[in-house]
C-alpha cells in the first residue's frame, strides 16, 4: 500500500515536471515569436538575477536542453503511464529516469552553491530540492522489489 502511495507522488511529481520542462526548460528552443514563454524567462530573470540560468550559461547546462527534450521528456510520460497502468516495465526507466535526476540535480545545486551570483541563490537551491527527494524515493522504490507490480494489485 505504501508503494502505491509513493507511485503517485511521483506520477503528480512527473506531471508536474513535464509541465515545467515544456514551459522552462526548452525555451531556448523556442523562436523569439513566443511571446509568453519568452515572457516568463524574463520575468524569472529580472526577479532571481541568476548568472547561471540567465547571463553566463554553462556549456553543460545549454547540452541539458536537448537531454530534456529527446530523453527526459518522453521518459516522464511513459513513467506517468506506466506508474497510473502498473505496468512492470515501467521499472527500469524510473530507475534511470531517477538516477539522472539525481545526479544532474546534485550538480546544479554545488554548481548554483559555489558559482551563481544571485541574491537568490538559497532559494534556487531549495527550489531544486524536490528534484532530489522525489527521485530518490523513486529510486528506493524501484530498487526494493523486482515485479513493483503483482497481478494481484494491478488495475485492469
Amino acid at each position: 500500500m505504501l508503494a502505491r502511495y509513493i507511485d503517485w507522488v511521483c506520477i503528480v511529481f512527473l506531471i508536474i515536471a513535464t509541465i515545467m520542462a515544456i514551459v522552462i526548460d526548452l525555451q531556448p528552443l523556442y523562436p523569439e515569436s513566443t511571446p509568453v514563454i519568452k515572457h516568463i524567462h524574463k520575468a524569472f530573470c529580472d526577479d532571481y538575477q541568476s548568472t547561471l540560468l540567465c547571463y553566463d550559461t554553462p556549456v553543460w547546462l545549454h547540452t541539458m536542453t536537448y537531454i530534456q527534450l529527446v530523453f527526459v521528456i518522453p521518459t516522464y510520460l511513459l513513467g506517468i503511464y506506466g506508474m497510473i497502468c502498473q505496468r512492470n516495465w515501467v521499472k527500469d526507466y524510473m530507475l534511470m529516469l531517477g538516477f539522472y535526476l539525481l545526479t544532474t540535480s546534485i550538480v546544479y545545486i554545488v554548481e548554483t552553491y559555489y558559482n551563481d551570483k544571485s541574491p537568490k541563490k538559497t532559494l534556487l537551491i531549495y527550489s531544486t530540492i524536490p528534484f532530489v527527494v522525489i527521485p530518490g524515493l523513486m529510486v528506493l522504490r524501484f530498487l526494493a522489489i523486482e515485479l513493483p507490480y503483482s497481478s494481484k494489485t494491478k488495475t485492469e
